[in-house]
């Protein structure tokens, strides 16, 4: 029975060890696919040429160029996004002014297009540097969501949400920055959490069968 015991402790062990080295070796072998795919890369991706361009899928994104990449028109998907209250059927999603006028990154000052006004792209945060004559409404071009969070020149400030969906606020006079960002809900930091220690115990586990209960 004991024999049997630490055949069974020890079968485990093997397939467990087995299971975590194909799993490595899968990933591996994945990431060495994808690193090869990007060194046969070289071309960089460069400012917008014109409106209603589409990212170019093989060339390389990075640090200096990563601002570029909200001037570019997206590929698929970006439409399906919009609020209800701005998209009441399918076929608003590609007919509504107020929709390509966001797609086409129109901005608005007191009711005024402003068109080209490209924002400085970091991940989850759009900027906009605006100079204005005078005291301002604007109508930014970034769709107003749940968590959305505004700041103008660093301080974080409310907001309205405009007849497009949008982020719409006043400014004042002069040199505005104003950030439009996404705030991840306290839910997703807690299940950050749980997962990085849920990891900590299953490693800790492993070593303490592997090691200290020979």
């Amino acid at each position: 029975l004991i024999l049997s015991n630490m055949t069974n402790k020890r079968y485990k062990k093997l397939m467990f060890t087995l299971l975590i080295a194909t799993f490595l070796v899968s990933y591996c072998k994945m990431v060495d696919c994808v690193f090869n795919n990007i060194k046969g890369y070289k071309a960089l991706v460069n400012k917008v040429s014109d409106d209603r361009s589409f990212i170019p899928i093989e060339n390389i994104l990075n640090n200096g160029n990563y601002s570029y990449l909200s001037e570019y028109e997206p590929m698929t998907g970006s439409r399906d996004y919009y609020p209800n209250n701005i998209v009441r059927t399918s076929d608003q999603v590609y007919a509504s002014p107020q929709i390509n006028s966001v797609m086409d990154r129109d901005l608005f000052i007191n009711g005024k297009c402003v068109k080209h006004i490209t924002p400085q792209s970091k991940p989850n945060e759009l900027i906009y540097k605006l100079n204005l004559k005078r005291k301002s409404t604007v109508d930014i071009p970034a769709v107003a969501y749940k968590r959305t969070e505004v700041k103008v020149n660093g301080q974080k400030v409310d907001y309205k949400i405009s007849v497009r969906g949008t982020v719409q606020l006043v400014l004042q006079k002069g040199e505005n920055t104003v950030s439009v960002g996404y705030k991840p809900s306290k839910m997703l930091k807690i299940g950050y959490i749980v997962a990085i220690i849920s990891w900590f115990f299953v490693i800790g586990s492993f070593c303490v069968n592997k090691f200290v209960k020979r």
